[in-house]
């Protein structure tokens, strides 16, 4: 089923939102995370459509971010219903358009007091390197579904029962959680891999495109960002990394190993050309011989010797 055909199923759609306020309101104190970077999708002042809420800021203080940006967690306190309902049908509208901004992070559970959950989420999202703090955003869903898989199998949240999600494709999600005095110590090109991800949620929405729908295979993607990088890619070089990951994954899984993509490869790594330039460029019966794959057999033959 494609995105655009499982956020259309009202029967997934409300299927979700029981299985969700099951989970939810049976495990402790329930929140919702909401990132208001980018906004909110109800007026933060008083929305007519929202019943009374409260707000209990995550202050960022390392970063200097004005309290209004900063993430927030909402108590929840009715299950059926009112703001619960809403922020689940926002975080649906979320799930067919991942170009846009995803306020709606996650419902979680937790029996600590108010304060000691703000300075366990803090601390959990501030960083350092080098002695100079970053901002680790797993809360955002786009993260959140890559962040176990890509950026460290390991990694967990403490003084939390549960963390639920809505993953890119409308499915509910986990992120692991641990106990307190368990703070995960991420790897050392932890940021390294979160700058990927930008890359990988562009691919992810290509990918859907260009199939009609079809799943994306995480596990192929992966691996064609560890090939972008070990070509010599940066993820700031987003539309090269893109073009590149996409042909991998699309038309063939070893295409760094044919000649002439390996000349687009080093000019690109070298800054005389753009990879997505070249392979804009190449015509349709270079494309056909990569795909074919009958260059590889060639080229392995060249490398050893036949006995046999």
């Amino acid at each position: 089923m494609s995105l655009s055909e499982y956020a259309g199923d009202e029967a997934t759609k409300w299927a979700t939102l029981e299985a969700l306020r099951t989970k939810v309101f049976r495990a402790g104190q329930a929140y919702l995370f909401v990132d208001p970077t980018m906004g909110t999708p109800w007026d933060r002042s008083g929305d007519s459509e929202v019943e009374p809420y409260r707000e209990i800021t995550l202050e960022l203080r390392a970063f200097q971010f004005p309290s209004q940006l900063c993430p927030f967690l909402v108590p929840l306190r009715n299950a059926i219903g009112g703001f619960f309902d809403h922020s689940f049908e926002q975080a649906w509208v979320q799930c067919a358009k991942p170009h846009l901004p995803y306020p709606i992070c996650g419902w979680i559970n937790s029996d600590l007091s108010v304060n000691e959950l703000r300075a366990h989420l803090v601390s959990q999202m501030t960083r350092r390197e080098d002695g100079k703090p970053w901002l680790l955003r797993f809360y955002d869903p786009r993260v959140a579904q890559h962040m176990t898989a890509f950026v460290d199998r390991g990694f967990h949240l403490e003084g939390l029962s549960n963390w639920w999600f809505l993953g890119s494709t409308g499915h509910l999600r986990t992120l692991p959680v641990g106990d307190i005095g368990m703070l995960s110590e991420l790897p050392k090109d932890a940021i390294t891999r979160l700058d990927w991800l930008r890359v990988i949620n562009h691919v992810s929405a290509d990918w859907l495109i260009h199939t009609g729908g079809g799943a994306v295979e995480n596990d192929r993607l992966y691996d064609a960002v560890r090939a972008a990088a070990e070509a010599g890619l940066s993820p700031l070089q987003e539309a090269d990394c893109i073009a590149f990951i996409l042909h991998r994954c699309l038309v063939h899984s070893q295409i760094e190993q044919h000649p002439i993509v390996a000349v687009w490869l080093a000019e690109a790594r070298s800054g005389r050309c753009h990879y997505v330039d070249a392979a804009a460029c190449a015509t349709p019966e270079v494309w056909n011989e990569i795909a074919a794959g009958q260059w590889l057999l060639k080229s392995n033959q060249k490398q050893g010797t036949s006995h046999g």
